[in-house]
């Protein structure tokens, strides 16, 4: 959709049409994870977005997964700060989108766990194939994020039980839910049909259309929620590498 205009920083491919911005993850070799870069992109291009006039931003990704959440590599060196760090740095991304001034459509073709499911339910509008599912497993650590966008686009006990358990909400289950609209195919000429309605309304109109759907101001404080949960409680850092050991056994008694 429309004209790329950048491919830097590596990680999202940033494409510009008139009044619709296409964001495209573009780490397939990490599964898109949101590792620094991937972040502070994602940061740096919904902000141009709404300085060039943007209204609508659509949020895709390359390869088999759309997004695999919080990235792990250089875990070693992490330490409690500067994955608290990172996780803030998360929320407050998913808050300019969820408060902010652009509607936003996700198309999902893939899984989305942890950070990246967060990153879909924080959009205005939602796409998947039969591919997609969302997964919400930042409890085995401690974290509380992304269970109030959850909650708000369902209901409060599926958003504790799905985060309590892990378990994942497969493609059909989330339609039936009403978190997304099922499609065929998630290329671009279905992502221009789904944004390009959204893009009439004027600025001005689109962003009151955002305040009033999310609430702004008169709902509990997420960023809190997800401060308070990992800060009052050290050994971050050493809960996610307990987490991704276990998960690296896990996955050598299955091949």
């Amino acid at each position: 959709m429309g004209n790329r205009v950048s491919a830097a920083p590596s990680p999202l491919i940033v494409a510009r049409d008139r009044e619709i911005t296409t964001l495209t993850l573009a780490s397939p070799g990490s599964a898109n994870a949101l590792d620094r870069a991937m972040v502070e992109a994602l940061h740096e291009a919904v902000d141009s977005a709404a300085a060039h006039g943007s209204r609508v931003l659509v949020i895709e990704a390359e390869g088999r997964a759309f997004c695999a959440g919080l990235g792990l590599a250089g875990l070693e060196e992490e330490t409690d700060a500067s994955l608290l760090l990172r996780l803030v740095r998360i929320e407050l991304l998913l808050e300019k989108l969820w408060y902010g001034p652009l509607l936003s459509v996700a198309v999902v073709d893939g899984p989305a766990a942890g950070a990246g499911a967060d990153l879909v339910m924080a959009t205005t509008v939602r796409y998947a194939t039969s591919a997609a599912s969302l997964r919400f497993p930042g409890s085995e650590f401690g974290a509380v994020l992304g269970v109030r966008r959850l909650a708000e686009c369902t209901t409060s006990a599926l958003a504790v039980e799905v985060a309590a358990s892990g378990r994942a909400i497969g493609a059909e289950e989330a339609e039936r839910l009403g978190i997304w609209k099922f499609v065929e195919d998630a290329d671009q000429d279905v992502a221009e049909r789904i944004a390009r309605p959204l893009a009439r309304r004027s600025a001005e109109t689109v962003a009151a259309l955002q305040r009033e759907a999310s609430g702004f101001g008169a709902v509990p404080d997420p960023m809190g929620s997800l401060v308070r949960s990992l800060a009052g409680r050290p050994g971050l850092a050493d809960r996610v590498r307990e987490l991704n050991q276990r998960r690296l056994r896990a996955r050598k008694t299955t091949v």
